[in-house]
Protein backbone atom coordinates (compact mmCIF):
# COMPACT_ATOMS: atom_id res chain seq x y z
CA UNK A 1 0.00 0.00 0.00
CA UNK A 2 1.47 3.33 -0.98
CA UNK A 3 2.19 5.67 1.88
CA UNK A 4 3.18 8.66 -0.20
CA UNK A 5 0.56 11.40 0.27
CA UNK A 6 0.90 12.62 -3.32
CA UNK A 7 0.14 9.13 -4.67
CA UNK A 8 -2.92 8.80 -2.43
CA UNK A 9 -4.22 12.23 -3.45
CA UNK A 10 -3.82 11.35 -7.14
CA UNK A 11 -5.71 8.09 -6.58
CA UNK A 12 -8.47 10.03 -4.82
CA UNK A 13 -8.68 12.44 -7.77
CA UNK A 14 -8.92 9.56 -10.26
CA UNK A 15 -11.62 7.85 -8.18
CA UNK A 16 -13.69 11.04 -8.07
CA UNK A 17 -13.47 11.34 -11.85
CA UNK A 18 -14.49 7.69 -12.29
CA UNK A 19 -17.42 8.16 -9.87
CA UNK A 20 -18.65 11.16 -11.88
CA UNK A 21 -18.43 9.18 -15.13
CA UNK A 22 -20.33 6.20 -13.74
CA UNK A 23 -22.98 8.48 -12.21
CA UNK A 24 -23.50 10.22 -15.55
CA UNK A 25 -23.94 6.89 -17.34
CA UNK A 26 -26.33 5.56 -14.69
CA UNK A 27 -28.32 8.81 -14.76
CA UNK A 28 -28.64 8.69 -18.57
CA UNK A 29 -29.81 5.06 -18.40
CA UNK A 30 -32.36 5.91 -15.70
CA UNK A 31 -33.70 8.83 -17.75
CA UNK A 32 -34.21 6.59 -20.79
CA UNK A 33 -36.01 3.95 -18.69
CA UNK A 34 -38.18 6.52 -16.91
CA UNK A 35 -39.16 8.26 -20.17
CA UNK A 36 -40.24 4.90 -21.61
CA UNK A 37 -42.37 4.13 -18.55
CA UNK A 38 -43.86 7.63 -18.53
CA UNK A 39 -44.84 7.31 -22.19
CA UNK A 40 -46.15 3.76 -21.69
CA UNK A 41 -48.49 4.72 -18.85
CA UNK A 42 -49.22 8.33 -19.82
CA UNK A 43 -47.84 9.73 -16.57
CA UNK A 44 -47.99 13.52 -16.38
CA UNK A 45 -46.04 16.04 -14.34
CA UNK A 46 -49.25 16.57 -12.34
CA UNK A 47 -49.38 12.84 -11.53
CA UNK A 48 -45.88 13.10 -10.10
CA UNK A 49 -46.70 16.22 -8.10
CA UNK A 50 -44.23 18.32 -10.09
CA UNK A 51 -46.77 21.01 -11.03
CA UNK A 52 -49.86 22.48 -9.42
CA UNK A 53 -53.07 20.66 -10.31
CA UNK A 54 -55.08 23.84 -10.75
CA UNK A 55 -53.82 27.03 -12.28
CA UNK A 56 -54.31 30.14 -10.20
CA UNK A 57 -57.23 32.15 -11.45
CA UNK A 58 -55.99 35.38 -9.93
CA UNK A 59 -52.62 37.02 -10.09
CA UNK A 60 -51.22 39.99 -8.20
CA UNK A 61 -49.92 42.88 -10.24
CA UNK A 62 -47.64 44.10 -7.48
CA UNK A 63 -47.31 43.60 -3.77
CA UNK A 64 -50.23 45.26 -2.02
CA UNK A 65 -52.38 45.70 -5.15
CA UNK A 66 -55.76 44.07 -5.45
CA UNK A 67 -55.99 40.81 -7.33
CA UNK A 68 -57.02 40.90 -10.94
CA UNK A 69 -58.75 38.00 -12.71
CA UNK A 70 -56.84 36.54 -15.63
CA UNK A 71 -58.53 35.36 -18.80
CA UNK A 72 -58.78 31.62 -19.25
CA UNK A 73 -58.05 30.49 -22.81
CA UNK A 74 -59.47 27.23 -24.10
CA UNK A 75 -56.88 24.72 -25.30
CA UNK A 76 -56.36 24.59 -29.05
CA UNK A 77 -54.00 21.60 -29.35
CA UNK A 78 -53.97 18.14 -27.77
CA UNK A 79 -51.21 15.55 -27.54
CA UNK A 80 -52.27 12.51 -29.62
CA UNK A 81 -50.27 10.16 -27.39
CA UNK A 82 -51.54 11.64 -24.10
CA UNK A 83 -54.93 13.41 -24.23
CA UNK A 84 -54.27 15.04 -20.84
CA UNK A 85 -51.60 17.25 -22.46
CA UNK A 86 -53.25 20.32 -23.94
CA UNK A 87 -51.99 23.70 -25.08
CA UNK A 88 -53.77 26.94 -25.94
CA UNK A 89 -51.28 27.86 -28.64
CA UNK A 90 -50.08 30.83 -26.59
CA UNK A 91 -46.75 31.18 -24.87
CA UNK A 92 -43.89 28.74 -25.17
CA UNK A 93 -44.46 25.50 -27.05
CA UNK A 94 -44.69 22.57 -24.64
CA UNK A 95 -42.08 19.84 -25.01
CA UNK A 96 -44.70 17.28 -26.05
CA UNK A 97 -45.85 19.59 -28.88
CA UNK A 98 -42.30 20.09 -30.18
CA UNK A 99 -41.65 16.34 -29.94
CA UNK A 100 -44.80 15.56 -31.97
CA UNK A 101 -43.75 18.08 -34.64
CA UNK A 102 -40.31 16.47 -34.82
CA UNK A 103 -42.01 13.08 -35.14
CA UNK A 104 -43.80 14.29 -38.27
CA UNK A 105 -47.16 15.45 -36.91
CA UNK A 106 -48.57 18.76 -38.10
CA UNK A 107 -50.24 21.47 -36.02
CA UNK A 108 -53.50 20.74 -37.79
CA UNK A 109 -53.37 17.06 -36.78
CA UNK A 110 -53.07 18.07 -33.12
CA UNK A 111 -55.84 20.68 -33.18
CA UNK A 112 -58.82 19.95 -30.95
CA UNK A 113 -61.80 19.56 -33.25
CA UNK A 114 -65.24 20.77 -32.33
Amino acid sequence: MPDNLDVLLEQEKQLKIKIQEVRAIKKADAIVRLKAEIAKYGVTAEDLGLVEKEKRKYTKKEEGDETKPTATVAPKYQDPSNPDNKWSGRGMQPKWFAAQLEAGKTKEEMEIKG
